[in-house]
């Protein structure tokens, strides 16, 4: 069994590591090594191992809420966009983020996905957008689904490509080549919902292909 890595003394964002706690151990019997922490701000807390050296918890929260007042104040400006579609496509990014209250947070901010500090500020985060093919058709999608919001990892997509990036999607093989259904239907110029019914009925690619 490895050694268990020391971590007192060190920091990950806002935390300083100050002393190992009680081990975690859930229902279903796993252990989790946990670290007794103190944020910037003054606040303690434990805090699980995996969570810190994986960069997910990078402090109390004090952090989000400072963001969030930004966006609060950021409702109150005078730019007059704030009933644009980018600018409400731009509040409801931060909301899953940074708002514990979010329906979606959960699925975001929750799994430690954020945003990258220059998007703090809509009008950069806007010209990006129109740099960048944004149209009232198109919505915001990160290339890789488990990374953060910020120019490198996002681009606009229309609702297909969107659809086919979602952690949930199902992808079927066929001459070694893998898809989801939407795009194999696209690919073939077949109907979507007939050959979604015929993989429900048990019949494979080759078999609806060939």
């Amino acid at each position: 069994m490895p050694k268990l890595k020391d971590l007192t003394g060190q920091r990950f964002g806002s935390w300083t590591v100050i002393e190992r706690a009680q081990d975690k151990i859930t229902k279903s019997n796993n252990k989790f090594t946990v670290w007794k922490c103190v944020c910037d701000c003054g606040t303690e807390r434990e805090v699980v191992a995996n969570s810190l050296l994986s960069g997910r918890s990078t402090s109390c929260g004090c952090e989000h809420s400072k963001i969030m007042t930004h966006v609060a104040k950021e409702n109150f400006t005078t730019h007059g966009k704030t009933n644009t579609r980018l600018y409400q496509i731009w509040a409801g990014m931060r909301k899953r983020c940074f708002n514990p209250n979010s329906s979606n947070y959960a699925n975001y901010g929750g799994r430690g996905i954020s945003i990258c500090d220059q998007w703090s500020d809509f009008e950069v985060f806007e010209s990006w957008a129109n740099q960048n093919d944004y149209s009232d058709s198109k919505s915001i999608d990160r290339i890789n689904v488990d990374g953060n919001y910020c120019p490198e990892n996002c681009r606009w997509v229309d609702s297909v490509a969107q659809a086919n990036n979602r952690r949930s999607n199902t992808f079927y093989t066929y001459n070694g080549e893998s898809h989801t259904l939407a795009e194999w239907a696209k690919i073939k110029n077949v109907s979507y919902k007939g050959l979604w019914k015929k993989v429900s009925n048990g019949n494979t690619l080759e078999q609806i292909f060939n």
